[in-house]
């Protein structure tokens, strides 16, 4: 029951509707990033700015002191 909440509430977000324009479903948008048409981020690229975030944090902290 858990699981088909979970798969329910995933479709959802992740409506083509909401997140692409009229004319695109994710499957065009997979097939464009895989013949190379396109070049869109991977969710794994966003772990890239945590690390500079926090290092800028932590020189305002020192600067502000």
């Amino acid at each position: 029951m858990a699981t088909e909440f979970v798969e329910r509430l995933g479709s959802v977000f992740w409506a083509d509707s909401f997140w692409l324009p009229s004319n695109l479903s994710w499957n065009d948008v997979i097939s464009k990033r895989e013949s190379g048409e396109m070049f869109l981020p991977l969710p794994r690229d966003l772990w890239a700015p945590f690390p500079i975030a926090m290092l800028l944090f932590g020189l305002r902290l020192l600067w502000e002191r």
